[in-house]
């Protein structure tokens, strides 16, 4: 029973760091370790025991389209969720956290789809980092979010609004090293 209490309280703190994962690239020490918590936890392990791992972890963590589970490995969701933020700088004209980021990054005023001073904010730091992964595994996020009228859409699935789902496979469908 204190086996289940345990499993069930780190799987509770994993889902809080999730919330973290949104703005902020997470460490692949982290990343590693709470996938191996929630693996251990689905395949019915504990700290103390260890039991036979009946399915593959690629095939616990391939999407369905991929013959997987559908388990979102917890590298990807940090990625799609700071692809996330990029779409709402996009998005939300009106908003606090919009013009805050725009104040202090938009210094020198060039036309450019992610703004960024280098010497300020590690968080939008590491966002705009990631756009730059992002281009550089080949995918276009200045192509993806698309001026339609006076909005921005998402168009990397076709149906015009983000998900995190069709993050993932425009993620998987690229080369990553």
């Amino acid at each position: 029973m204190d086996d289940i209490i345990h499993i069930t309280l780190q799987s509770l703190g994993a889902l809080r760091c999730i919330c973290d994962f949104s703005g902020n690239k997470a460490p692949q020490a982290v990343i590693d370790k709470l996938e191996g918590m929630r693996l251990n936890f689905l395949w019915g392990g504990s700290r103390n025991k260890h039991k036979i791992h009946w399915v593959k972890k690629e095939v616990v963590l391939n999407s369905k389209v991929k013959g997987g589970l559908g388990l979102v490995p917890l590298e990807i969701l940090n990625k799609s969720l700071m692809i996330k933020w990029i779409l709402r700088y996009k998005v939300e004209y009106r908003s606090l956290w919009k013009n805050v980021v725009f104040a202090i990054h938009e210094k020198n005023r060039r036309l450019c789809f992610l703004p960024l001073v280098k010497s300020h904010s590690r968080t939008w730091k590491e966002i705009a980092r990631m756009n730059s992964s992002l281009e550089a595994a080949g995918i276009r996020l200045r192509l993806l979010i698309q001026k339609v009228g006076l909005d921005w859409k998402w168009g990397g699935d076709g149906s015009g609004r983000f998900s995190v789902k069709s993050a993932r496979y425009l993620i998987e469908g690229a080369c990553w090293e």
